[in-house]
């Protein structure tokens, strides 16, 4: 590889940084939702209420985390749990993010519900 390619690759990822830096700071006020959330945390806050009730796979997650260029070696389903995990302990009332068993995540706001016996 040349010093050229190096450089349009290193232009390249600025670029997609920059893009997803920007998709971060255009979802919602972060502060509101997770007053103390941190940057892997923000990172899937920001997924999460982008996809307005949908779930969010698991594998959609550990990408945006990656992307962001956060522990990038081991980012993957058990490390989008850890960062769900701290998440929730953060998160202010009404919202909440819910499991969607073998699937993924889903934010939600408004009181709790529980399913029908």
């Amino acid at each position: 590889m040349s010093l050229a390619d190096d450089i349009d690759e290193l232009r390249e990822e600025n670029r997609q940084l920059k893009a997803l830096l920007a998709e971060i700071t255009a979802a919602p006020d972060v502060d509101a939702i997770a007053p103390r959330a941190g940057a892997s945390e923000r990172v899937v806050l920001a997924a999460l209420y982008r996809a307005k009730g949908r779930t969010v796979p698991y594998e959609a997650l550990a990408d945006a985390t990656r992307r962001l260029g956060l522990r990038d070696d081991v980012a993957g389903p058990d490390l989008v749990r850890v960062h769900v995990y701290r998440l929730r302990k953060k998160l202010v009332a009404p919202w909440r993010v819910t499991t969607v068993w073998a699937t993924g995540y889903r934010l939600e706001c408004g009181p709790a519900t529980s399913s029908p016996s």
